[in-house]
């Protein structure tokens, strides 16, 4: 009995072909078949799914994406100042700012620098899978760490500015010095003494210092240090001494600068009091040994010209440090 023409269907290649590819493709058999023998504790991998777990969207091996520790606060800095910190062209020169960090701002600057540079990365051919985080670094923390963690680490469900370091608290308090002093001492050292009441009087306690957490330069003229401090310690009780004080490895050597039209002192009971109207010697001038006014001098063992070592022990100049209350700062 012949078969009804009618009931011939003519098969439809690309559609099936596309099927079958579909249902071979590795990347949906392999990840069906994980999904169906991992379990997570005592759930399934779907049920582990309906709490938030994902499977990572591809199967290829995981390459390692280059690591670059360099601060990203000197790039923004250097190429957008007020980017980096509003108003830094209004901040007067020789002069003392308190301010506060941003981490929520840190993270979305590190989250967008990290996206375009494994854009650029795979583009130029690297064979990344834009899940690395090259940049970790927003500040040169003294303790080596790192301002966020990978990103690809990160909760789905969690909120921008909760995965930064420190995450859940303010940000950190932070010096900044501009002028002339960063200029003629670049390495000074900037540090935070607790305030102790003395009477009337605030003293620094010698037992209280806190060294800077971070620190950097914004161009030539301006130095800051961060501290794990807030507002309310800087404040609070007798509050905090924020400190300038002379690098104690970079020996300088001299005598102290006299008044104008200051006379040599009749006497001298210490070299330290010593200044360059007693050498003899003009502005501008080198100190000559024959025929200075202080040759053969002594005070406290060292004799002046006897020889090097006594010269230096006499003309090194002993480190200064200045102290500025916070409240002070935060008042002007």
């Amino acid at each position: 009995m012949p078969i009804p023409a009618d009931t011939f269907v003519a098969l439809d290649v690309a559609t099936a072909a596309r099927s079958v590819l579909e249902r071979l493709d590795p990347a949906r058999t392999t990840l069906a078949r994980v999904r169906h023998l991992v379990k997570i504790g005592d759930r399934s991998f779907e049920a582990a799914e309906a709490l938030g777990l994902r499977a990572s969207p591809t199967i290829d091996r995981i390459l390692a994406a280059p690591d670059l520790p360099a601060p990203a606060y000197a790039y923004l800095a250097e190429e957008f100042p007020e980017r980096f910190l509003p108003g830094i062209g209004e901040i007067a020169p020789n002069s003392i700012s308190l301010l506060e960090t941003n981490p929520t701002f840190i993270e979305a600057f590190l989250v967008g620098m990290n996206y375009e540079m494994c854009r650029e990365l795979l583009w130029r051919g690297y064979p990344t899978d834009q899940r690395g985080t090259p940049f970790r670094f927003f500040w040169q923390w003294l303790d080596g760490g790192a301002d966020i963690q990978p990103i690809h680490t990160w909760n789905a469900r969690s909120s921008l500015g909760s995965h930064a370091r420190g995450a859940g608290k303010r940000g950190q308090i932070v010096m900044l010095v501009r002028g002339d002093l960063v200029r003629r001492y670049p390495n000074a050292v900037l540090s935070a003494w607790k305030a102790t009441a003395d009477g009337a009087r605030l003293q620094t306690d010698d037992d209280a210092v806190r060294a800077p957490v971070f620190q950097g330069r914004i161009g030539a003229d301006a130095l800051f240090a961060g501290f794990d401090l807030t507002e309310d310690e800087v404040l609070a009780d007798g509050g905090y001494f924020f400190v300038i004080s002379e690098q104690p490895t970079d020996a300088r050597f001299g005598f102290d600068e006299p008044e104008r039209n200051a006379t040599p002192k009749s006497t001298l009971t210490r070299w330290s009091d010593a200044s360059w109207a007693e050498t003899g010697v003009e502005p501008g001038g080198y100190l000559r040994l024959a025929g200075n006014p202080l040759a053969g001098r002594s005070l406290g063992g060292l004799v002046f010209g006897s020889h090097a070592g006594a010269l230096a022990a006499i003309t090194v100049q002993r480190p200064t440090r200045v102290a500025l209350h916070g409240r002070s700062i935060l008042s002007s």
